[in-house]
Protein backbone atom coordinates (compact mmCIF):
# COMPACT_ATOMS: atom_id res chain seq x y z
CA UNK A 1 0.00 0.00 0.00
CA UNK A 2 1.41 3.52 -0.69
CA UNK A 3 1.45 5.91 2.14
CA UNK A 4 1.55 9.48 0.45
CA UNK A 5 -1.99 11.31 1.35
CA UNK A 6 -2.70 12.89 4.70
CA UNK A 7 -5.65 10.41 5.14
CA UNK A 8 -3.42 7.12 4.33
CA UNK A 9 -0.90 7.79 6.65
CA UNK A 10 -3.21 9.19 9.48
CA UNK A 11 -5.38 5.93 9.12
CA UNK A 12 -2.25 4.24 10.39
CA UNK A 13 -2.71 5.58 13.92
CA UNK A 14 -5.89 3.65 14.27
CA UNK A 15 -5.26 1.00 17.44
CA UNK A 16 -4.50 -2.56 16.35
CA UNK A 17 -7.13 -5.02 17.96
CA UNK A 18 -5.17 -7.50 19.63
CA UNK A 19 -2.66 -4.54 21.07
CA UNK A 20 -6.07 -2.70 22.29
CA UNK A 21 -7.27 -5.36 24.21
CA UNK A 22 -3.68 -5.84 25.53
CA UNK A 23 -3.63 -2.72 26.66
CA UNK A 24 -7.29 -2.62 28.36
CA UNK A 25 -6.39 -5.41 30.28
CA UNK A 26 -2.92 -4.67 31.12
CA UNK A 27 -2.22 -1.07 31.36
CA UNK A 28 1.64 0.01 31.26
CA UNK A 29 2.92 1.10 34.06
CA UNK A 30 3.76 5.21 33.61
CA UNK A 31 7.26 6.14 33.13
CA UNK A 32 8.66 8.94 35.25
CA UNK A 33 11.34 10.75 32.93
CA UNK A 34 12.54 13.36 35.50
CA UNK A 35 15.16 11.09 36.43
CA UNK A 36 16.94 9.53 33.02
CA UNK A 37 19.62 8.26 35.01
CA UNK A 38 17.35 6.56 37.28
CA UNK A 39 14.98 4.93 34.64
CA UNK A 40 18.19 3.88 32.50
CA UNK A 41 19.31 1.65 35.70
CA UNK A 42 15.65 0.40 35.86
CA UNK A 43 15.61 -0.45 32.46
CA UNK A 44 18.66 -2.13 32.61
CA UNK A 45 17.73 -4.20 34.88
CA UNK A 46 14.30 -5.08 33.16
CA UNK A 47 17.38 -5.98 30.08
CA UNK A 48 19.26 -8.51 32.34
CA UNK A 49 16.65 -10.90 33.66
CA UNK A 50 15.23 -10.73 29.88
CA UNK A 51 18.23 -11.90 28.79
CA UNK A 52 18.95 -14.62 31.64
CA UNK A 53 15.56 -15.98 31.15
CA UNK A 54 16.44 -16.38 27.03
CA UNK A 55 19.74 -18.34 28.14
CA UNK A 56 22.43 -19.09 26.21
CA UNK A 57 23.50 -18.66 22.29
CA UNK A 58 22.44 -21.62 19.82
CA UNK A 59 25.01 -24.36 19.64
CA UNK A 60 26.34 -23.03 16.81
CA UNK A 61 27.40 -19.47 17.34
CA UNK A 62 29.64 -18.26 19.47
CA UNK A 63 28.88 -14.78 21.88
CA UNK A 64 32.35 -12.74 23.30
CA UNK A 65 32.98 -9.61 24.25
CA UNK A 66 36.13 -7.44 22.44
CA UNK A 67 36.78 -3.80 24.31
CA UNK A 68 38.37 -1.25 22.64
CA UNK A 69 39.84 2.36 23.32
CA UNK A 70 37.73 5.21 21.34
CA UNK A 71 39.56 8.74 20.76
CA UNK A 72 39.06 10.05 24.50
CA UNK A 73 40.85 6.85 26.00
CA UNK A 74 37.35 5.52 26.83
CA UNK A 75 36.95 1.84 27.07
CA UNK A 76 34.07 0.79 24.73
CA UNK A 77 33.22 -3.10 25.21
CA UNK A 78 31.10 -4.28 22.01
CA UNK A 79 29.33 -7.95 21.97
CA UNK A 80 30.82 -9.81 19.14
CA UNK A 81 28.37 -13.07 17.73
CA UNK A 82 30.63 -15.64 15.13
CA UNK A 83 29.57 -18.98 13.57
CA UNK A 84 31.54 -22.16 14.65
CA UNK A 85 31.58 -23.03 11.11
CA UNK A 86 31.66 -19.92 8.91
CA UNK A 87 30.16 -20.35 4.83
CA UNK A 88 32.73 -21.06 2.44
CA UNK A 89 32.01 -18.04 0.57
CA UNK A 90 32.60 -15.79 3.82
CA UNK A 91 31.12 -14.69 6.87
CA UNK A 92 29.18 -11.41 5.89
CA UNK A 93 29.79 -8.86 8.46
CA UNK A 94 26.99 -6.83 10.43
CA UNK A 95 27.15 -4.00 12.55
CA UNK A 96 24.42 -3.32 14.98
CA UNK A 97 22.95 0.00 17.12
CA UNK A 98 20.80 -0.44 19.76
CA UNK A 99 18.09 2.00 20.74
CA UNK A 100 16.74 3.97 23.87
CA UNK A 101 16.53 7.64 23.17
CA UNK A 102 20.17 8.14 23.37
CA UNK A 103 19.73 7.69 27.07
CA UNK A 104 18.93 4.12 27.91
CA UNK A 105 20.33 0.85 26.56
CA UNK A 106 23.37 -1.26 25.73
CA UNK A 107 24.13 -3.44 23.42
CA UNK A 108 23.49 -6.29 25.00
CA UNK A 109 19.85 -5.11 23.68
CA UNK A 110 20.71 -6.36 20.09
CA UNK A 111 22.08 -10.20 21.90
CA UNK A 112 18.44 -12.27 20.17
CA UNK A 113 19.12 -10.51 16.85
CA UNK A 114 23.22 -10.64 16.86
CA UNK A 115 22.59 -14.50 17.81
CA UNK A 116 19.97 -15.23 14.95
CA UNK A 117 21.75 -13.48 11.94
CA UNK A 118 24.66 -15.39 13.13
CA UNK A 119 23.09 -18.55 13.10
CA UNK A 120 20.68 -17.83 10.01
CA UNK A 121 23.49 -16.70 7.82
CA UNK A 122 26.78 -17.17 9.45
CA UNK A 123 27.12 -13.70 10.00
CA UNK A 124 30.07 -12.29 12.27
CA UNK A 125 27.85 -9.17 14.26
CA UNK A 126 29.12 -7.26 16.30
CA UNK A 127 26.63 -5.06 18.48
CA UNK A 128 28.44 -1.38 19.04
CA UNK A 129 28.56 0.47 22.28
CA UNK A 130 28.19 4.28 22.24
CA UNK A 131 27.79 6.64 25.50
CA UNK A 132 24.52 7.78 26.39
CA UNK A 133 22.89 10.96 27.48
CA UNK A 134 23.12 12.98 30.05
CA UNK A 135 26.20 12.28 31.15
CA UNK A 136 27.42 12.66 26.64
CA UNK A 137 25.45 15.05 24.99
CA UNK A 138 25.54 15.01 20.81
CA UNK A 139 27.56 14.61 19.03
CA UNK A 140 29.28 11.91 21.38
CA UNK A 141 26.83 8.88 20.68
CA UNK A 142 27.31 9.86 17.31
CA UNK A 143 31.02 9.61 16.80
CA UNK A 144 31.52 6.74 19.11
CA UNK A 145 29.19 4.79 16.93
CA UNK A 146 31.37 6.03 13.81
CA UNK A 147 34.26 5.31 16.01
CA UNK A 148 32.93 1.43 16.81
CA UNK A 149 32.01 0.97 13.20
CA UNK A 150 35.18 1.91 11.68
CA UNK A 151 37.05 -0.16 14.17
CA UNK A 152 34.64 -3.27 13.29
CA UNK A 153 35.33 -2.87 9.65
CA UNK A 154 38.81 -2.40 9.80
CA UNK A 155 39.21 -5.42 11.95
CA UNK A 156 36.80 -7.46 10.11
CA UNK A 157 39.43 -10.28 9.34
CA UNK A 158 40.40 -11.03 12.73
CA UNK A 159 36.76 -10.74 13.57
CA UNK A 160 36.24 -13.84 10.99
CA UNK A 161 34.29 -11.90 8.33
CA UNK A 162 34.74 -11.00 4.90
CA UNK A 163 33.21 -7.42 3.72
CA UNK A 164 33.54 -8.92 0.32
CA UNK A 165 30.45 -11.33 1.11
CA UNK A 166 28.45 -8.39 2.76
CA UNK A 167 28.63 -5.41 4.84
CA UNK A 168 25.10 -4.64 6.31
CA UNK A 169 24.74 -1.89 9.36
CA UNK A 170 21.62 -1.60 11.15
CA UNK A 171 19.79 -0.33 14.19
CA UNK A 172 16.52 0.50 16.01
CA UNK A 173 15.15 3.58 16.81
CA UNK A 174 17.76 6.05 18.13
CA UNK A 175 20.37 3.07 16.85
CA UNK A 176 18.28 3.83 13.57
CA UNK A 177 18.73 7.35 13.60
CA UNK A 178 22.91 6.25 13.81
CA UNK A 179 22.42 4.08 11.25
CA UNK A 180 20.97 6.37 7.91
CA UNK A 181 23.46 9.22 9.32
CA UNK A 182 26.90 6.89 9.75
CA UNK A 183 26.14 4.60 6.25
CA UNK A 184 25.23 8.07 4.63
CA UNK A 185 28.90 9.23 5.96
CA UNK A 186 30.15 6.11 4.85
CA UNK A 187 29.82 7.46 1.10
CA UNK A 188 32.37 10.33 1.24
CA UNK A 189 35.08 7.20 2.09
CA UNK A 190 36.65 6.03 5.71
CA UNK A 191 36.04 2.30 5.87
CA UNK A 192 37.83 -0.13 3.98
CA UNK A 193 35.11 -1.14 2.33
CA UNK A 194 31.32 -0.12 1.22
CA UNK A 195 28.31 -1.08 3.15
CA UNK A 196 25.90 -2.90 1.10
CA UNK A 197 23.05 -2.84 3.23
CA UNK A 198 21.43 -0.64 5.85
CA UNK A 199 18.52 -1.58 8.22
CA UNK A 200 16.71 1.59 9.55
CA UNK A 201 13.92 0.64 12.36
CA UNK A 202 11.70 3.61 13.33
CA UNK A 203 13.99 6.31 13.17
CA UNK A 204 14.09 9.84 13.93
CA UNK A 205 15.34 11.90 11.56
CA UNK A 206 13.77 14.87 11.09
CA UNK A 207 12.57 17.89 12.93
CA UNK A 208 10.58 20.53 12.06
CA UNK A 209 13.27 22.81 11.32
CA UNK A 210 14.77 20.39 8.77
CA UNK A 211 11.40 21.35 6.55
CA UNK A 212 12.31 25.32 7.28
CA UNK A 213 16.02 24.72 6.10
CA UNK A 214 14.45 23.55 2.89
CA UNK A 215 16.73 19.90 3.38
CA UNK A 216 13.05 18.02 2.50
CA UNK A 217 10.88 18.76 -0.21
CA UNK A 218 8.01 20.85 0.77
CA UNK A 219 5.73 18.42 -0.97
CA UNK A 220 5.78 15.98 2.32
CA UNK A 221 4.94 18.46 4.69
CA UNK A 222 1.22 17.27 4.50
CA UNK A 223 2.34 14.00 5.49
CA UNK A 224 4.29 15.13 8.47
CA UNK A 225 2.13 15.04 11.28
CA UNK A 226 2.54 12.09 13.44
CA UNK A 227 4.57 13.82 16.39
CA UNK A 228 1.21 15.44 16.84
CA UNK A 229 -0.72 12.87 16.27
CA UNK A 230 1.14 10.17 18.29
CA UNK A 231 1.49 12.71 20.96
CA UNK A 232 -0.31 10.45 23.47
CA UNK A 233 0.67 7.21 22.20
CA UNK A 234 1.66 4.40 24.48
CA UNK A 235 5.81 3.07 24.81
CA UNK A 236 6.39 6.51 23.58
CA UNK A 237 5.26 9.69 23.70
CA UNK A 238 6.01 13.34 23.26
CA UNK A 239 6.76 13.48 26.85
CA UNK A 240 9.30 10.40 26.45
CA UNK A 241 10.54 12.09 23.27
CA UNK A 242 10.92 15.40 24.62
CA UNK A 243 13.09 14.45 27.83
CA UNK A 244 15.29 12.14 25.84
CA UNK A 245 15.92 15.25 23.35
CA UNK A 246 16.42 17.11 25.82
CA UNK A 247 18.99 15.54 27.20
CA UNK A 248 20.61 14.30 24.39
CA UNK A 249 20.67 17.90 22.49
CA UNK A 250 20.94 16.87 18.90
CA UNK A 251 21.93 19.42 16.55
CA UNK A 252 19.55 18.93 13.37
CA UNK A 253 21.83 21.23 10.99
CA UNK A 254 24.35 18.45 11.56
CA UNK A 255 24.76 15.32 8.73
CA UNK A 256 26.04 13.59 12.09
CA UNK A 257 22.62 13.59 13.38
CA UNK A 258 20.92 13.48 10.12
CA UNK A 259 21.10 12.12 6.78
CA UNK A 260 19.57 14.80 5.38
CA UNK A 261 21.77 17.88 5.70
CA UNK A 262 24.77 15.79 3.86
CA UNK A 263 26.27 17.43 1.53
CA UNK A 264 24.88 15.57 -1.45
CA UNK A 265 22.18 13.46 0.40
CA UNK A 266 20.49 10.12 -0.27
CA UNK A 267 21.97 9.14 -3.58
CA UNK A 268 24.85 6.30 -3.58
CA UNK A 269 23.08 4.73 -0.15
CA UNK A 270 23.07 1.29 -0.04
CA UNK A 271 19.91 -1.17 -0.14
CA UNK A 272 17.43 0.14 2.79
CA UNK A 273 15.41 -1.66 4.56
CA UNK A 274 12.96 0.65 6.56
CA UNK A 275 10.35 -0.24 9.28
CA UNK A 276 7.58 2.65 10.52
CA UNK A 277 5.21 1.66 13.31
CA UNK A 278 1.50 3.55 13.33
CA UNK A 279 1.29 4.72 15.79
CA UNK A 280 4.43 6.30 16.58
CA UNK A 281 5.51 9.72 16.92
CA UNK A 282 8.58 8.68 14.79
CA UNK A 283 6.27 7.44 11.84
CA UNK A 284 6.55 10.07 9.32
CA UNK A 285 10.26 10.17 10.01
CA UNK A 286 10.45 6.60 8.45
CA UNK A 287 7.93 7.40 5.73
CA UNK A 288 9.25 10.11 3.90
CA UNK A 289 12.81 9.21 4.35
CA UNK A 290 11.88 5.79 2.24
CA UNK A 291 10.20 7.71 -0.21
CA UNK A 292 13.25 10.17 -0.08
CA UNK A 293 16.06 7.27 -0.55
CA UNK A 294 13.51 5.47 -3.36
CA UNK A 295 13.33 9.21 -5.30
CA UNK A 296 16.88 8.99 -5.45
CA UNK A 297 17.15 5.95 -7.00
CA UNK A 298 17.99 4.08 -3.38
CA UNK A 299 16.88 0.16 -3.41
CA UNK A 300 14.30 0.03 -0.85
CA UNK A 301 12.02 -2.33 1.50
CA UNK A 302 9.24 -0.84 3.50
CA UNK A 303 7.15 -2.74 6.46
CA UNK A 304 4.83 -0.27 7.64
CA UNK A 305 3.05 -1.66 10.63
CA UNK A 306 -0.42 0.11 11.28
CA UNK A 307 -1.94 0.67 15.17
CA UNK A 308 1.46 -0.30 16.83
CA UNK A 309 3.65 1.59 18.87
CA UNK A 310 7.03 3.09 18.59
CA UNK A 311 8.84 -0.34 18.48
CA UNK A 312 6.22 -2.49 20.26
CA UNK A 313 7.92 -5.89 19.77
CA UNK A 314 10.39 -4.80 22.20
CA UNK A 315 8.09 -4.47 24.69
CA UNK A 316 5.02 -7.04 24.13
CA UNK A 317 6.58 -9.81 23.30
CA UNK A 318 2.97 -11.82 23.73
CA UNK A 319 1.56 -10.38 20.94
CA UNK A 320 0.75 -12.01 17.27
CA UNK A 321 2.47 -9.01 15.86
CA UNK A 322 5.78 -9.37 17.75
CA UNK A 323 6.38 -12.57 16.02
CA UNK A 324 6.00 -11.10 12.57
CA UNK A 325 7.73 -8.25 13.49
CA UNK A 326 11.26 -10.51 14.60
CA UNK A 327 10.69 -12.16 11.35
CA UNK A 328 10.39 -9.45 8.81
CA UNK A 329 13.39 -8.40 10.61
CA UNK A 330 15.35 -12.09 10.08
CA UNK A 331 14.45 -12.68 6.40
CA UNK A 332 15.40 -8.56 6.07
CA UNK A 333 19.08 -9.59 6.66
CA UNK A 334 18.73 -12.18 4.13
CA UNK A 335 17.01 -9.27 1.41
CA UNK A 336 19.96 -6.98 2.50
CA UNK A 337 22.76 -9.50 2.08
CA UNK A 338 21.47 -10.72 -0.73
CA UNK A 339 20.62 -14.26 -0.27
CA UNK A 340 18.31 -16.53 0.73
CA UNK A 341 15.34 -14.93 3.34
CA UNK A 342 15.42 -17.26 6.37
CA UNK A 343 13.55 -16.68 9.40
CA UNK A 344 13.86 -17.01 13.13
CA UNK A 345 9.79 -17.09 14.96
CA UNK A 346 10.15 -15.04 18.03
CA UNK A 347 13.70 -15.55 18.82
CA UNK A 348 14.92 -11.96 17.22
CA UNK A 349 13.05 -9.37 19.16
CA UNK A 350 15.27 -6.93 21.08
CA UNK A 351 15.41 -6.92 24.90
CA UNK A 352 14.26 -3.75 24.47
CA UNK A 353 14.83 -1.20 21.73
CA UNK A 354 12.30 1.60 22.16
CA UNK A 355 12.69 4.89 22.55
Amino acid sequence: MSYTTHETVSALATPDPELAEFLKANPLPPRDFSDIVKLRNARSEQEKAALAAMGGPPSGVIESEETITYRDGYSATQLVWRPKSPPASGAPLIALFHGGGFCLGSPAQMTPLGRAACALYGAVVVAIKYRLAPEFKFPTASEDAWEGLTWAAENASSLGADLKSGFVVGGVSAGGQLTAALVQKSLEGGLPAPITGAWISVPVVLDQGTFERGKVDAKYKDVYFSHGQNQEAPILDKVAVDAFMAAYQPNWSSPMCTPFEAKNPHKGMPRSYIQVCGMDPLRDDGLIYERVLKENGVETRLDVYPGLPHASWAFLPTLKSTKKVTEDITKAMGWLLKTEERSAPATAQSAGAGG
